[in-house]
């Protein structure tokens, strides 16, 4: 019985937790929508932001996919390093949830361009702008905020955050580094798609819109 109530506290923990993050993640979105319509003539005005020189390019302009690869690694590395250096100090927990809304508020601003230039056709063009890397990262990505999140938690504020996981520090800290690992190779699969899969997805999309 005591078993399942540790249990049943964790899930508890865990569903707060994930609706903490689809709360940031939502508002986020929501500022990015609102963004572009409160500076339409800003996100506008840049015609190579989703303009149509842009798209026509996308459409027939050969596609240097190792040099993109290439470039990918080094962004998306690096945002797992720095998220990672974050978790260890005391903003920690405060970065990783400010980055779940810039990551929600850089989803909406993109979705808004390109209805607003597009109408109807700007949610494909969207989806063709984020699939089917997204499918990977945002599970990832959401995985690794919150591995670091009780990090930072265990480190800085083990009493009050930290105090009704099942695990020992060491334990968490053992498997967190294998989860990180984990993490890190998700990734990698995410930068392949969205070097190799996706300018082909997003191609063939703009070809027949």
């Amino acid at each position: 019985m005591k078993q399942f109530k540790t249990y049943e506290r964790i899930g508890n923990k865990e569903k707060r937790e994930g609706a903490n993050w689809l709360l940031f993640f939502s508002l986020g979105f929501i500022v990015g929508v609102l963004l572009v319509n409160i500076k339409t003539d800003y996100f506008l005005e840049d015609s190579l932001f989703f303009g149509e020189e842009l798209l026509n390019r996308l459409s027939y302009t050969s596609f240097h996919n190792e040099q993109y690869m290439v470039y990918l690694l080094q962004n998306r590395i690096g945002i797992l390093l720095f998220l990672l250096v974050a978790a260890t100090t005391i903003f920690g927990i405060v970065i990783m949830y400010l980055y779940v809304a810039w990551f929600g508020m850089s989803l909406g601003i993109l979705m808004a361009v390109v209805t607003m230039r597009y109408g109807g056709k700007g949610i494909l063009i969207f989806l063709g702008a984020i699939l089917p890397q997204e499918i990977i990262y945002i599970p990832a990505f959401l995985f690794l905020v919150n591995l670091l999140h009780d990090l930072c938690a265990i480190i800085y504020f083990p009493g009050k955050m930290f105090q009704n996981v099942y695990m020992g520090k060491k334990q968490f800290l053992i498997r967190g580094i294998l989860y990180y690992i984990i993490i890190a190779g998700v990734v990698i699969i995410g930068v392949f798609l969205e070097s190799y899969v996706n300018p082909y997805f997003l191609r063939n999309i703009l070809k027949i819109l």
